[in-house]
């Protein structure tokens, strides 16, 4: 049997235009555009496969960064879209109740604050923010500015980012883990 192509060698569907920077294996992508040949399909395949590429293609698009951009607004400082995973930790001047950890998937961040995706609201004011960086926990305090329903039954919470804690100066940090 075959090997499967390499992910980089495999036609696709999509197309991206966009920028990449130099040494930067990160791209910021404008928008999708549909390529690709469908020449060995039945007409009425190629037919639905081009349905459902026309649909995602609108669908992804209007979903963009840039359609986004427009909806908002200009924002005071632009956003990088990253999905990893992430702890949230109810906070209070007290205590930090680390076995209250929540995890959740990051959805953009900035160098003042980040969104992440909830399954349910949370009523929180203030949270510690736990992500994994080479390999070590780094803690970041930070304010809830708003939650925001997404459909679903998921919302938005964007945190507006406080100061780093340090474990040495919170102990009960040291054992987050995930």
């Amino acid at each position: 049997m075959a090997e499967p192509a390499p992910v980089a060698q495999r036609p696709s569907a999509f197309a991206a235009s966009g920028s990449v920077r130099q040494g930067d294996d990160r791209c910021k992508v404008t928008a999708l555009t549909l390529v690709g040949e469908a020449e060995n399909m039945p007409f009425f395949t190629q037919k639905k496969v081009h349905e459902v590429q026309s649909f995602v293609l609108k669908f992804v698009n209007s979903h963009s960064e840039v359609a986004e951009s427009i909806e908002l607004g200009q924002r005071r400082e632009s956003r990088a879209r990253l999905c990893v995973v992430a702890l949230l930790i109810p906070y209070d001047a007290k205590t930090i109740p680390v076995h209250e950890k929540l995890p959740v998937i990051t959805k953009e961040f900035s160098s003042t604050g980040m969104s992440v995706i909830l399954s349910e609201p949370r009523g929180y004011d203030r949270v510690v923010v736990g992500l994994k960086y080479q390999g070590e926990m780094r803690f970041i305090l930070a304010r809830a500015v708003h939650l925001t329903p997404m459909g679903g039954g998921f919302f938005q919470l964007g945190l507006e980012f406080l100061q780093i804690l340090h474990p040495g100066d919170h102990p009960e940090l040291r054992e987050v883990v995930f």
